[in-house]
């Protein structure tokens, strides 16, 4: 059964190898912060028939990275640090699922971020981040 993908919502390719492999990934148009979504499908199931975690863990990094990236605006990039996920809800194939990002200021070079995802308006994963900020001439 095939399910639309929400009005203002477009598919987003980050240039990402693992990411095209677990996607399509959606980002809302317009929105102030980065905020990503997916179409869960039957790829994304564990052997209970509910979303796979490493996929929730996978979005919730990626929506953080991209939304500070994006606050930042000055051609810097971010990797993770650290990543704690809290799993307190599912979701099932079918289910429409976003990413909702919170930033909170750093220092130092590094940020932190605090992303929930959602199933319409229950929440499923609570996730917090440090992330360090680097300059793409620094990773060569």
């Amino acid at each position: 059964m095939s399910h639309p993908v929400p009005e203002g919502y477009q598919s987003i390719d980050f240039g990402i190898p693992f990411l095209q492999l677990i996607g399509p990934v959606y980002h809302k148009v317009g929105a102030p912060v980065l905020h990503l979504a997916m179409r869960i499908e039957h790829k994304h199931c564990n052997a209970l028939g509910s979303v796979h975690g490493g996929l929730l863990a996978t979005l919730a990094d990626v929506a953080s990275v991209r939304a500070l990236v994006q606050a930042r605006n000055n051609g810097q990039r971010a990797f993770t640090i650290s990543l704690n996920t809290d799993y307190i809800g599912q979701a099932v194939e079918g289910d429409w699922i976003e990413a909702h990002i919170t930033i909170k200021k750093g220092s130092g070079g590094v940020a932190f971020a605090l992303c929930e995802i959602k199933v319409d308006d229950k929440l499923i994963v609570v996730s917090s981040g440090s992330f360090k900020f680097f300059t793409p001439s620094e990773a060569s």
